[in-house]
């Protein structure tokens, strides 16, 4: 089946108090966006479409540093995301219904230190199962809150939710087009969503690499991984 990325890329990355979002800031000599979209562009070379979507006011910015790093921009296309990943995930969708049903993963743009297997594997599972979700296993404990103040609870129970998230892009059509009226409240991925609306999620657990860049600390590490253990 076709496969296609969302790649969300709309935060203004205020914590970070840079002078542009992170996702375009420089580690290992390349903005962290085209790190990403090289992930992709290396681990589904017959990928039909990645649509980037980010702010409106970086629309222009975001075209020209893709026109200069990737070579084979042609599938990428660069839309207008909304005000919460929510609205930027369907405009995402939007974009893509005209196209033949196929995979779709979305993926967080400042995740860049994704393996490439890993992406493979991703779409290889959810080509079997429907829809694959990418996880990591929790390292630290944890404690639930309850009434009384809080406690313990067993971490091999849980795992912590990544991205890539891929599913049929008809399926989430169904849900992000179709279903929804209005945004639901404390839904912050895919898989909960679509897991709200009937779908069972399946998921692949891969190693701690795959980090989201937040802090200013996040980059120096993301640039240790890409310049060392991210092939």
């Amino acid at each position: 089946m076709n496969k296609y990325a969302i790649i969300v890329a709309g935060g203004l990355g205020t914590r970070l108090q840079a002078d542009r979002p992170k996702q375009f800031l420089e580690i290992a000599n390349k903005p962290i966006l085209i790190h990403t979209l090289f992930r992709f562009l290396q681990a589904v070379p017959d990928i039909k479409k990645i649509v980037v979507v980010t702010h409106l006011d970086w629309m222009e910015y975001t075209q020209q540093i893709i026109q200069r790093h990737v070579a084979n921009f042609e599938c990428i296309e660069v839309i207008a995301g909304g005000k919460t990943r929510f609205e930027s995930v369907r405009n995402g969708l939007k974009h893509l219904s005209s196209l033949p049903n196929g995979y779709v993963a979305v993926h967080d743009a400042v995740r860049c230190c994704i393996k490439i297997q890993d992406i493979r594997q991703a779409f290889e599972v959810a080509q079997q199962k429907n829809n694959c979700v990418v996880c990591t296993t929790l390292k630290e404990s944890i404690r639930k809150i309850v009434s009384s103040g809080t406690e313990a609870v067993p971490r091999d129970k849980y795992l912590v939710v990544q991205t890539p998230q891929i599913f049929l892009l008809q399926d989430m059509l169904n849900v992000y087009l179709q279903q929804i009226e209005i945004e639901p409240q404390y839904i912050t991925d895919d898989a909960s969503l679509m897991e709200q609306y009937g779908h069972q999620i399946f998921t692949i657990l891969i190693a701690d690499h795959n980090i989201k860049i937040t802090t200013p600390q996040d980059l120096y590490l993301a640039e240790y991984l890409l310049r060392n253990s991210c092939s």
